[in-house]
């Protein structure tokens, strides 16, 4: 009703204030211990804070040894501790001082094209991951690998105690996907939300 610059404010409402000095992305959230996971990607330090701002935790993975971490391509929490997706070793869990607590791995010859959102959630007594690419692919035949990826399922599920997995998850119908042309990013974003799995279009 005025435009008198006088009578307007802004406030800040969404933010929390860290005591930390560098660039910190939020990675997950954890309701139960109401922590959040933060990644500062320039030195690849670990940051566990509450929604005061209170640092609880800060470690970084171990570059080299028998606990090394190698390219780490998903991040977040697994039952309120800090997991990762290793391109090499699977999927390793951390103690919440950063040591290792253990390691889950997943049958091998896998690798992943792309990034993750995430790297391992429960599903019931088995673990659901984003699929990784197996077998021979022709890169040269870039139109051909991409309309494969769309065409598989989204989710690869693990039986921890008998080692086998299987595949679930296809693309919904009716995305920009079902052409099979390439749109920079082999999988949707997906998230987990109770009993349902939400896939957002990029």
């Amino acid at each position: 009703d005025s435009m008198d610059t006088d009578s307007f404010e802004v406030s800040v409402v969404d933010s929390i204030r860290i005591d930390y000095l560098g660039n910190l992305f939020v990675m997950d959230h954890d309701p139960t211990s109401g922590l959040y996971l933060s990644r500062n990607n320039s030195t690849d330090e670990i940051v566990l804070f509450d929604d005061t701002g209170k640092i609880s935790e800060q470690f970084t993975f171990q570059k080299d040894g028998p606990d090394a971490v190698g390219w780490t391509l998903g991040l977040g929490f697994v039952e309120g501790k800090v997991a990762v997706m290793d391109t090499e070793k699977g999927i390793t869990v951390f103690n919440a001082n950063g040591t290792l607590g253990k390691r889950i791995t997943i049958p091998k010859d896998y690798f992943f094209i792309n990034g993750l959102n995430f790297p391992v959630r429960r599903l019931g007594d088995k673990l659901a991951y984003y699929r990784p690419e197996r077998g021979v692919f022709d890169w040269q035949n870039q139109a051909e690998m991409f309309k494969r990826i769309y065409k598989s399922p989204l989710i690869e599920v693990l039986d921890t105690l008998t080692g086998s997995i299987h595949q679930t998850l296809f693309f919904p119908p009716n995305t920009l996907y079902e052409d099979g042309n390439f749109y920079h990013w082999m999988f949707p974003i997906m998230i987990k939300d109770g009993d349902e799995w939400l896939v957002i279009n990029g």
